[in-house]
Protein backbone atom coordinates (compact mmCIF):
# COMPACT_ATOMS: atom_id res chain seq x y z
CA UNK A 1 0.00 0.00 0.00
CA UNK A 2 0.79 3.75 -0.71
CA UNK A 3 1.53 5.83 2.44
CA UNK A 4 2.10 8.80 0.18
CA UNK A 5 -0.94 11.65 -0.12
CA UNK A 6 -0.62 14.08 -2.97
CA UNK A 7 0.65 17.73 -1.29
CA UNK A 8 1.11 20.14 -3.94
CA UNK A 9 1.74 21.25 -7.75
CA UNK A 10 5.11 22.51 -8.20
CA UNK A 11 5.95 24.11 -11.41
CA UNK A 12 8.83 23.38 -13.45
CA UNK A 13 8.72 23.93 -17.18
CA UNK A 14 5.61 21.43 -16.58
CA UNK A 15 3.67 21.28 -13.28
CA UNK A 16 4.87 18.32 -11.00
CA UNK A 17 2.76 16.77 -8.32
CA UNK A 18 4.30 16.50 -5.10
CA UNK A 19 4.03 13.58 -3.13
CA UNK A 20 4.17 13.49 0.89
CA UNK A 21 4.98 10.10 3.16
CA UNK A 22 2.46 10.23 5.56
CA UNK A 23 2.68 8.38 9.20
CA UNK A 24 0.12 5.51 10.00
CA UNK A 25 -1.62 5.78 12.90
CA UNK A 26 -1.06 2.92 15.24
CA UNK A 27 -4.22 0.76 15.40
CA UNK A 28 -5.29 -1.78 17.78
CA UNK A 29 -7.96 -3.44 15.94
CA UNK A 30 -7.34 -6.78 15.35
CA UNK A 31 -9.55 -9.32 13.83
CA UNK A 32 -10.64 -13.03 15.51
CA UNK A 33 -12.43 -15.83 13.93
CA UNK A 34 -13.53 -18.75 15.25
CA UNK A 35 -15.82 -21.45 13.31
CA UNK A 36 -17.05 -23.80 15.58
CA UNK A 37 -19.32 -27.17 15.34
CA UNK A 38 -22.07 -26.91 17.60
CA UNK A 39 -23.78 -30.10 18.93
CA UNK A 40 -27.33 -30.12 20.17
CA UNK A 41 -29.83 -32.70 21.02
CA UNK A 42 -32.34 -33.75 18.41
CA UNK A 43 -36.11 -33.92 18.62
CA UNK A 44 -38.20 -36.81 19.18
CA UNK A 45 -40.03 -38.79 16.13
CA UNK A 46 -43.22 -40.34 15.54
CA UNK A 47 -43.78 -43.44 13.64
CA UNK A 48 -42.25 -43.19 10.55
CA UNK A 49 -44.42 -45.34 8.62
CA UNK A 50 -47.50 -43.60 10.35
CA UNK A 51 -46.20 -40.15 9.52
CA UNK A 52 -45.90 -41.47 5.01
CA UNK A 53 -49.58 -42.97 5.69
CA UNK A 54 -50.51 -39.59 6.40
CA UNK A 55 -48.68 -38.09 3.38
CA UNK A 56 -50.73 -40.62 1.03
CA UNK A 57 -53.85 -39.89 2.83
CA UNK A 58 -53.39 -36.27 2.74
CA UNK A 59 -52.42 -36.61 -1.04
CA UNK A 60 -55.71 -38.28 -1.67
CA UNK A 61 -58.06 -35.44 -0.24
CA UNK A 62 -56.04 -32.57 -1.55
CA UNK A 63 -56.77 -34.43 -5.24
CA UNK A 64 -60.84 -35.21 -4.05
CA UNK A 65 -60.41 -31.58 -3.03
CA UNK A 66 -59.17 -30.25 -6.23
CA UNK A 67 -61.90 -31.95 -8.53
CA UNK A 68 -64.94 -31.52 -6.72
CA UNK A 69 -63.85 -28.96 -3.59
CA UNK A 70 -64.75 -25.23 -2.70
CA UNK A 71 -62.15 -22.98 -2.94
CA UNK A 72 -62.03 -23.19 1.05
CA UNK A 73 -61.86 -27.08 1.16
CA UNK A 74 -58.52 -27.06 -1.44
CA UNK A 75 -57.09 -24.64 0.45
CA UNK A 76 -58.18 -26.86 4.01
CA UNK A 77 -56.28 -29.94 2.31
CA UNK A 78 -53.23 -28.12 0.95
CA UNK A 79 -52.48 -26.96 4.33
CA UNK A 80 -52.93 -30.39 5.50
CA UNK A 81 -50.58 -31.99 2.58
CA UNK A 82 -48.15 -29.93 3.56
CA UNK A 83 -47.64 -30.10 7.26
CA UNK A 84 -48.05 -33.95 6.68
CA UNK A 85 -45.60 -33.57 4.31
CA UNK A 86 -43.33 -31.73 6.59
CA UNK A 87 -43.40 -34.07 9.24
CA UNK A 88 -42.52 -36.79 7.26
CA UNK A 89 -39.55 -35.27 6.11
CA UNK A 90 -38.25 -33.61 9.69
CA UNK A 91 -39.25 -37.10 10.74
CA UNK A 92 -36.53 -38.77 8.01
CA UNK A 93 -34.13 -36.21 8.77
CA UNK A 94 -33.40 -36.72 12.68
CA UNK A 95 -34.55 -40.41 12.33
CA UNK A 96 -32.04 -42.42 14.73
CA UNK A 97 -30.04 -39.31 15.59
CA UNK A 98 -30.09 -37.74 19.51
CA UNK A 99 -28.49 -34.95 18.33
CA UNK A 100 -27.52 -32.54 15.19
CA UNK A 101 -24.92 -30.69 14.69
CA UNK A 102 -23.85 -27.55 12.50
CA UNK A 103 -21.43 -24.82 12.04
CA UNK A 104 -21.65 -21.53 13.50
CA UNK A 105 -19.27 -18.61 13.57
CA UNK A 106 -17.91 -15.45 15.34
CA UNK A 107 -15.86 -12.96 13.53
CA UNK A 108 -15.04 -10.59 15.89
CA UNK A 109 -13.42 -6.85 15.21
CA UNK A 110 -11.92 -4.85 18.15
CA UNK A 111 -14.89 -4.07 20.25
CA UNK A 112 -17.66 -5.67 17.48
CA UNK A 113 -18.72 -9.27 17.14
CA UNK A 114 -20.68 -11.21 14.46
CA UNK A 115 -22.03 -14.10 15.05
CA UNK A 116 -24.07 -16.12 12.66
CA UNK A 117 -26.00 -19.45 12.61
CA UNK A 118 -27.88 -21.65 10.28
CA UNK A 119 -31.33 -21.64 10.64
CA UNK A 120 -34.29 -19.70 11.94
CA UNK A 121 -33.20 -18.83 15.67
CA UNK A 122 -36.04 -17.09 17.34
CA UNK A 123 -35.18 -14.18 18.10
CA UNK A 124 -34.40 -14.34 22.36
CA UNK A 125 -31.41 -16.54 21.44
CA UNK A 126 -30.03 -13.55 19.50
CA UNK A 127 -31.27 -11.32 22.15
CA UNK A 128 -29.45 -13.85 24.98
CA UNK A 129 -26.41 -13.88 23.41
CA UNK A 130 -25.99 -10.07 22.99
CA UNK A 131 -26.75 -9.95 26.52
CA UNK A 132 -23.63 -11.87 27.48
CA UNK A 133 -21.49 -10.91 24.99
CA UNK A 134 -18.31 -9.60 26.34
CA UNK A 135 -17.88 -7.35 23.30
CA UNK A 136 -19.25 -3.58 23.20
CA UNK A 137 -21.65 -4.46 19.98
CA UNK A 138 -22.84 -7.62 19.25
CA UNK A 139 -24.64 -8.05 15.50
CA UNK A 140 -26.55 -11.66 15.44
CA UNK A 141 -27.25 -13.57 12.35
CA UNK A 142 -29.74 -16.66 11.34
CA UNK A 143 -30.26 -18.24 8.43
CA UNK A 144 -26.17 -18.37 7.95
CA UNK A 145 -24.80 -21.06 5.82
CA UNK A 146 -27.06 -23.73 5.87
CA UNK A 147 -30.56 -24.73 7.39
CA UNK A 148 -31.83 -26.30 10.52
CA UNK A 149 -35.06 -25.29 10.01
CA UNK A 150 -36.68 -23.64 13.30
CA UNK A 151 -34.46 -22.91 16.25
CA UNK A 152 -37.33 -22.38 19.35
CA UNK A 153 -36.86 -21.54 22.90
CA UNK A 154 -36.96 -24.02 25.31
CA UNK A 155 -40.32 -22.26 26.62
CA UNK A 156 -41.76 -21.80 22.93
CA UNK A 157 -41.81 -26.09 22.91
CA UNK A 158 -44.36 -25.98 25.98
CA UNK A 159 -46.92 -23.37 23.81
CA UNK A 160 -46.75 -25.13 20.80
CA UNK A 161 -47.27 -23.71 17.49
CA UNK A 162 -46.13 -24.70 13.36
CA UNK A 163 -42.77 -23.89 14.43
CA UNK A 164 -42.19 -26.06 17.66
CA UNK A 165 -43.82 -28.44 15.88
CA UNK A 166 -41.91 -29.02 12.43
CA UNK A 167 -38.50 -28.24 14.32
CA UNK A 168 -35.95 -30.53 13.86
CA UNK A 169 -34.26 -29.90 17.36
CA UNK A 170 -35.13 -30.53 21.41
CA UNK A 171 -36.22 -27.89 23.94
CA UNK A 172 -32.27 -27.68 24.99
CA UNK A 173 -30.78 -26.78 21.66
CA UNK A 174 -31.73 -22.77 22.49
CA UNK A 175 -29.60 -23.20 25.33
CA UNK A 176 -26.90 -25.26 24.07
CA UNK A 177 -26.21 -22.65 21.59
CA UNK A 178 -26.15 -19.66 23.67
CA UNK A 179 -23.92 -21.39 26.00
CA UNK A 180 -21.43 -22.57 23.12
CA UNK A 181 -21.57 -19.15 21.35
CA UNK A 182 -20.96 -16.48 24.56
CA UNK A 183 -18.22 -18.97 25.14
CA UNK A 184 -16.21 -18.60 22.29
CA UNK A 185 -17.51 -15.07 22.36
CA UNK A 186 -15.66 -14.64 25.54
CA UNK A 187 -12.08 -16.79 24.24
CA UNK A 188 -11.97 -14.26 21.64
CA UNK A 189 -12.12 -11.40 23.79
CA UNK A 190 -9.27 -12.19 26.21
CA UNK A 191 -7.52 -13.75 22.65
CA UNK A 192 -7.54 -9.56 21.83
CA UNK A 193 -5.79 -9.09 25.10
CA UNK A 194 -8.96 -6.91 26.31
CA UNK A 195 -10.39 -9.42 28.57
CA UNK A 196 -14.12 -8.15 29.19
CA UNK A 197 -14.49 -5.02 26.70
Amino acid sequence: ADDRTFSHVQESGAPLAIYETLERPESDTDLRVACRTVRVPAGEVRDLAGLDAEVDSAQTQLKRAREDGTETEIREAMTRAKRARAQSTRASLIAGKSHLEFEAQAICLGNIAIVAIPGEPFGEIGWEIKRQSPFGHTLFSGYSNGSIWYIPTAGAFGEGGYETGVSLVAPGAADTIVAEVTGWLGELSEESGRGSV
